[in-house]
């Protein structure tokens, strides 16, 4: 969660926490768009209560599937097929894979007095086929064209942007006309989408809802590509047959890439915070601040974007607030998520057993978790040899190899017994 300097870490902006089962029972209030190929998009939030256990707020939904279409509505298998079982057999996709697509989101507050991450985990219908603007349950059929859209909105200074922008963003991509294939145009639409939903935030909020903001991680997954947009800290980081793959930057004000933009753009940079006050270099909203303007300014809701395609090697991808990450490295968390689903392939409950470690480590902040898997197999076992098989050869110093010698030396020198040799009994 990014903080500004020398306030408090949260405020009361925002409606209080929805109950377990609000929570359970679908998207929270206004979060439908009746006429956009998002039909009731969930923009929630995790429980507001104290860092105990983790709730899984959204889970297992099939995407897309080849071949034959799920029982029951679309789009809401039962949990036997979700996992490939009960005899459902999909159909083969370019790739040689079964195009399954699972997620879960789980969410702890952590040590925070609130909650203020708000995310987006669904299925969104391209253009094209598959029942473009349909709703669940209205007659479309999950096929190539049904797409996954996720998003993390990591508020700081309360709640408003956040819940604002979560539940903007799915209802002005439903409106965007989006089309199966087209990753120039999905890209483009979610950089659109993002700036739009943050001009809206400043016209329609007012003095105390101008001082909320939120990072934003938006993710559309559809067979055979992933596409990103960032704005923030937040980070997605791709499995390639266990090997960690960062698809964002943190937008970090000391970052040398965002210190040049940020210098050039007359803004300055105190002890790793922007104008001395927040500690991301891009942000929706904080429209109360000077130092973002609509002509641009040193902090900005610009996104980065990527459109990477997913291969036979791409296993799943972690989409997460910076909570995660003040705790595990990027390749940590992958080592760790890939362990447990190599024990029950389920993404449920890996990404609680995610969440839940890193409380276990002592993260200071909210943690909100997406674990998007893109196949139904259990990960391979991974190869350390295999992983780090970049062509690059790797050496010791000079300095690095006496002070290991020295070490080595010691601790032969405090071992009982040195010098003495001892000859094996035989009768």
């Amino acid at each position: 969660m990014p903080g500004q300097a020398g306030g408090p870490p949260s405020s009361p902006l925002g409606r209080p926490p929805r109950s377990p089962e609000k929570a359970a029972a679908g998207p929270a209030a206004g979060a439908h768009h009746p006429a956009a190929a998002v039909a009731a998009s969930q923009a929630s939030r995790a429980p507001g209560a104290g860092g105990g256990a983790p709730r899984v707020e959204a889970a297992g939904e099939v995407v897309w599937r080849a071949a034959p279409p799920p029982v029951g509505p679309p789009g809401h298998a039962a949990a036997g097929q979700q996992r490939g079982e009960g005899g459902e057999q999909a159909g083969p996709s370019t790739s040689g894979r079964r195009p399954d697509l699972r997620y879960a989101v789980a969410a702890a507050t952590g040590q925070r007095e609130q909650m203020e991450d708000f995310f987006v985990a669904r299925r969104f219908d391209l253009a094209g086929g598959g029942g473009a603007g349909a709703a669940p349950g209205a007659g479309a059929r999950p096929g190539p064209s049904a797409a996954g859209l996720f998003g993390v909105f990591d508020g700081h200074s309360g709640t408003a942007c956040a819940e604002f922008v979560a539940r903007r963003v799915p209802e002005i991509l439903g409106g965007s006309g989006l089309g199966a294939g087209d990753g120039r145009a999905a890209t483009r639409a979610l950089r659109t989408a993002l700036l739009q939903a943050d001009a809206e935030f400043r016209d329609a909020g007012g003095p105390e809802q101008a001082h909320s903001g939120s990072t934003a991680l938006v993710a559309l997954a559809e067979e055979g590509r992933l596409l990103v947009a960032s704005v923030g800290d937040s980070r997605a980081v791709l499995s390639r047959k266990g090997a960690a793959a960062e698809l964002t930057v943190d937008h970090k004000p000391d970052a040398p890439g965002e210190l040049t933009r940020i210098e050039s753009a007359g803004g300055h940079v105190v002890d790793g915070y922007l104008d001395g006050n927040i500690s991301v270099s891009r942000a929706l909203g904080n429209w109360h601040m000077a130092i973002k303007t609509d002509a641009g300014g040193p902090l900005t809701a610009e996104p980065d974007l990527v459109d990477r395609p997913l291969g036979p090697e791409d296993e799943f991808v972690l989409l997460a607030c910076d909570g995660l990450f003040e705790v595990f490295t990027s390749q940590s968390a992958v080592d760790f998520a890939r362990r447990q689903l190599r024990v029950h392939n389920d993404p449920t409950k890996c990404a609680e057993a995610v969440v839940q470690e890193a409380l276990k480590r002592g993260t200071m902040d909210n943690v909100t978790l997406i674990l998007v898997a893109f196949d139904v197999e259990l990960p391979p076992l991974r190869n350390p040899r295999l992983a780090r098989n970049d062509g690059m050869t790797r050496t010791l110093s000079g300095d690095a190899l006496s002070t290991l010698q020295r070490s080595i030396s010691e601790s032969e020198e405090q071992m009982p017994g040195r010098g003495e040799v001892f000859t094996p009994m035989c009768e």
